[in-house]
């Protein structure tokens, strides 16, 4: 009986089982499950980005919903500017790109930069006014981080709130400017109509006897028109006009007017 050679039962040695593992082209690649996917933003710009729209969002939101009365024909302008900076700060996405983050937050910080100059034009309330410089500043640190600055003034602009304006002299007392206004005209009416009225009793105080009432009433006449000029001064001659209007009458303008044409 021949034998079996034992050789030929041998595979491979360990030097070539090595070989073959090393050569051998992997046939699959492993994947993370999906609870070991890294997050949805894990750049740090990601995180401050999202950060300071959960900020800024509820600032807005606050002053938009603040019982505060904003008095003025630009009341509704504030809301306009504020409703775009929702709308823009609401497109950052988990997914959106840098550039995109980026260009919302520099629409949403220009608008902000308007809402707070009419509503600080307006004499706004000071509470709703910090808080939209606390929303600006945020942005203003943030858009800058996006374009290649340090991330950490971003997180200083959200924790540390700016701090309210030293109190300077208030020239109106405490009054918005709109209410000023309204006051400027409704003085410069009353004198207005004293002024007529005046000048009607004049012209029926001609006589010997009312030499003296005449020249009274007329002083009276000139004394209201200056106070009318003076209130109608401060909102562009809404009620009468310039000085020429006021002193001179509407005959002065309408000499001008001939002359030109």
């Amino acid at each position: 009986m021949s034998k079996v050679s034992m050789r030929q039962q041998k595979t491979a040695t360990p030097v070539a089982e090595a070989v073959t593992e090393v050569t051998t082209p992997a046939t699959s690649v492993a994947t993370a499950p999906p609870s070991e996917q890294p997050p949805a933003w894990p750049e740090e710009w990601r995180t401050a980005a999202t950060e300071s729209r959960g900020v800024v969002l509820s600032l807005v939101q606050e002053v938009m919903t603040s019982e505060a009365d904003r008095v003025g024909n630009n009341s509704g302008r504030v809301d306009r500017l504020l409703g775009f900076v929702l709308d823009e700060l609401g497109r950052v996405q988990p997914a959106s790109e840098k550039d995109d983050v980026e260009c919302y937050a520099r629409d949403a910080e220009a608008a902000l930069a308007g809402a707070m100059h009419v509503l600080e034009a307006e004499s706004g309330a000071a509470s709703d006014q910090l808080k939209l410089r606390h929303a600006f500043q945020i942005l203003d640190k943030l858009t800058d981080a996006l374009a290649g600055d340090e991330i950490y003034p971003v997180w200083d602009a959200i924790r540390y709130a700016p701090k309210p304006k030293e109190a300077a002299h208030d020239p109106l007392y405490g009054y918005t400017r709109h209410q000023a206004a309204t006051v400027f005209k409704e003085i410069a009416t009353k004198a207005d109509t004293l002024g007529d009225f005046l000048r009607h009793m004049r012209e029926g105080s001609h006589s010997e006897d009312g030499s003296a009432l005449y020249s009274q009433i007329d002083m009276a006449a000139s004394m209201a028109d200056l106070v009318g000029l003076l209130a109608d001064m401060p909102v562009n001659g809404c009620i009468k006009g310039d000085s020429s209007n006021w002193i001179l009458g509407p005959i002065f303008e309408e000499l001008r007017k001939a002359v030109s044409a």
